[in-house]
């Protein structure tokens, strides 16, 4: 397994209005990573992924020490 770092359109911002959002993420390969992102709660599924970049083990675990959907409210 593989992990990477998904950035993605986040939905319900309102008509035409989006901000990004970010998954960490396991998966064998990027497009499957992507794909599991696209299909998550919250994400544009209309939109395609941002960016999808592999990253460390250390980095995926930091980042899912706190929800994508709580991270990304933190800028409000």
């Amino acid at each position: 397994m593989k992990y990477y770092k998904v950035v993605a359109h986040r939905a319900h911002q309102g008509c035409g209005r989006t901000t990004p959002i970010t998954f960490y993420i396991q998966a064998d390969n990027a497009i499957k990573a992507s794909s599991i992102a696209q299909s998550m709660a919250g994400v544009k599924h209309s939109r395609s992924v941002i960016s999808c970049i592999p990253i460390t083990v250390s980095e995926y675990l930091e980042g899912r020490k706190i929800s994508a959907y709580q991270r990304a409210d933190f800028g409000r």
